[in-house]
């Protein structure tokens, strides 16, 4: 039974934080009006213990109820807002006829901020979008960092068979001791230089070649410097004229990874830096060396060559349409191999040749009208072949010739007169061949025309 309040008694806090009133006076057996009205403010104060007594207890149920999810998840971070509702008393106080002061308790249920956040349908909507736009970001940033950590390579220019002369040189290429380039990438830079399907088949001189400058190469060269197409054009050359890797027989120092390549073998390759002024190479000497298979058409790329003698080995197939580049070119020795098929055209591109010898060869078709017109030569040696046609008398304009040499071809017609004219020439042979007609007046030292 509860114990009714007396006026005037003092407050004590209890753990609730609810005023209490001590009762130590008794009351009189008879109630009067004073006692009506404190047994009505007793009961009102009951009744607000009560709903106090209600929300202590429904909020100490939702702590137990959060402790217990704490304890489910012992990982996760503690959360601030686990306590969606508190309980607020608030204590007014009212008046007595005497001026007393007596407590009424009020409890109000309020709900955190936090809480009505999440009722709020604006605001989880917002909560999402903001959710999917971050990702959005996220996404674009890691893509664009992918783009910018691996750029795709840029195309190369078209090729051209000579190289500009007027860059500057590499002069002493450093010295690297590790490849800096990977074979897809020096492939698109040689496709300047060579045809795409030679440098993707397999066992081909050219892609040999790119193998080898990509992986055992150390001299540090950029692939615009001038040198660069003369370095692969040498490391080609030398994989097309032995195909069994073995058949040279002097190879010295070639295809040295730490050297350049004037230094590969004096006795054959020769540079005169202080000429030109760069390392070009100026004599390429393989005579007698046992060269064997063909030539490649990247020997147009020794734009600087002045002398290249490959006679007496065993070369065979044509002669490629890329020597017309050499236009430094003033000796050409191929005799004594067993190249076929015609001499291109582009031989007379040769402003400054005064030598040349195709003799002992199998060469066929008819001697080119322009080289009629190659005024600069000395020399011409086109015997053992087989060549047709007849003997042009335009040859009245190789002014400074002194050795004409036709034996043992399939040539015919008459000698032209205009032989006549030639003032320095010394030694003529037309022997076996089909000529017809009468011999010019000529007056030169050696004369075969059986």
């Amino acid at each position: 039974i509860p114990i009714r309040p007396q006026r005037h008694a003092p407050r004590r806090q209890t753990s609730h934080g609810i005023a209490m009133i001590s009762n130590d006076d008794e009351r009189p057996d008879e109630p009067d009006d004073d006692d009506v009205e404190d047994s009505r403010r007793y009961t009102e104060s009951q009744q607000n213990m009560n709903v106090v007594s209600s929300a202590v207890t429904r909020l100490s149920n939702q702590s137990n109820q959060s402790n217990q999810y704490e304890e489910a998840q012992p990982e996760m971070e503690p959360i601030e807002i686990l306590e969606a509702k508190a309980v607020t008393v608030s204590d007014r106080f009212q008046y007595d006829d005497d001026d007393h002061e007596q407590p009424v308790f009020l409890a109000t249920e309020i709900e955190s901020t936090s809480t009505k956040w999440f009722k709020d349908k604006r605001f989880l909507k917002a909560l999402v979008i903001f959710s999917i736009s971050m990702c959005i970001l996220v996404s674009l940033f890691v893509a664009t960092k992918r783009e910018t950590s691996d750029p795709p390579m840029s195309p190369m220019p078209s090729p051209t068979v000579n190289s500009d002369l007027s860059m500057s040189p590499t002069l002493s290429p450093t010295v690297t001791q590790s490849p800096t380039v990977n074979s897809d990438a020096i492939q698109m830079v040689l496709e300047r230089f060579s045809k795409k399907e030679d440098l993707e088949q397999i066992d081909s001189p050219q892609r040999k070649a790119l193998f080898w400058l990509a992986n055992k190469d150390r001299v540090d060269i950029e692939f615009e410097d001038p040198m660069f197409p003369q370095r692969y054009a040498l490391v080609v050359l030398f994989y097309a004229t032995q195909p069994g890797n073995d058949s040279w027989l002097q190879q010295g120092g070639w295809l040295s990874p730490t050297t350049h390549e004037c230094d590969w073998d004096e006795s054959i390759i020769y540079c005169n830096p202080e000429i030109t002024g760069a390392n070009h190479v100026k004599e390429l000497n393989l005579a007698k060396n046992g060269l064997a298979g063909t030539l490649p058409s990247e020997i147009g790329l020794l734009s600087g060559l002045e002398t290249l003698i490959l006679s007496d080995n065993t070369v065979q197939g044509t002669i490629p349409a890329s020597i017309g580049a050499l236009s430094l070119l003033t000796a050409f020795d191929l005799r004594m191999n067993k190249l076929t098929g015609i001499i291109p055209d582009t031989i007379t591109n040769l402003n400054f040749l005064r030598y040349l010898s195709l003799s002992g060869n199998m060469l066929t078709g008819t001697i080119p009208d322009a080289l009629y017109s190659m005024d600069q030569l000395k020399e011409i040696n086109l015997g053992e072949n087989q060549l047709t046609g007849t003997l042009s008398k335009e040859a009245r304009n190789l002014k400074f010739l002194h050795t004409l040499r036709l034996s043992n071809n399939k040539l015919s017609g008459s000698v032209p007169t205009t032989l006549s004219e030639l003032q320095d020439i010394n030694s003529l042979i037309l022997d076996n061949n089909m000529f017809t007609g009468s011999i010019p007046d000529m007056n030169v030292l050696a004369l075969r025309l059986e």
